[in-house]
């Protein structure tokens, strides 16, 4: 941010390691970091980081080397305005493993945002659903260490309507992923 503020020049941050060395933890802090000293314009900080809960929901599972393992690679843009305070930004996903989806390896969870579902009583009764050890897709590993699939769901709903996502909205997404 310093760079950016001094120079007026376009910077980057690249996170990258190997599986489990916290680049998920490392990205919500710099974002965190840029959102604090930087600010934004109509709470834009705020909306940058509300995202995480929906792309670790769709985008993370668990693996055999760690519990919420990012299955996709994350480019965020952040665009300041000539005060330097943060006016919009925009995330890239790429490489979803999309494999995941139709099979797990053995102790490994399909990405998050299944498990949330099946662990919300509501939709279970909405949408005619089990458990999720009573669901081909899923039942394989239902439980992971630090992972509270029904606390996760709640703060990705309210992800949802902060972000804006109409309620028609997140019912057709429920009632795809279902």
């Amino acid at each position: 941010y310093n760079g950016l503020c001094s120079f007026q020049k376009s910077q980057s941050v690249i996170i990258s390691g190997e599986s489990g060395a916290g680049k998920t933890v490392s990205a919500k802090q710099c974002l965190r970091y840029i959102g604090r000293v930087a600010g934004g314009v109509q709470g834009i900080e705020k909306s940058v980081f509300m995202a995480n809960p929906i792309l670790e929901g769709f985008g993370n599972a668990k693996t055999v080397r760690n519990n919420n393992s990012s299955r996709f690679g994350k480019y965020v843009e952040i665009w300041f305005n000539r005060e330097n305070k943060m006016c919009s930004a925009q995330t890239k996903n790429y490489l979803l493993e999309k494999v995941r989806v139709a099979r797990q390896g053995k102790n490994e969870r399909n990405f998050h945002v299944f498990y949330q579902m099946l662990n919300d009583s509501q939709l279970r009764n909405q949408y005619g659903l089990g458990s999720p050890d009573q669901h081909y897709y899923t039942y394989t590993c239902s439980t992971a260490a630090g992972i509270d699939d029904v606390q996760d769901f709640a703060d990705m709903r309210s992800a949802m309507q902060q972000l804006s996502f109409s309620q028609q909205e997140s019912n057709d997404i429920f009632t795809l992923l279902a």
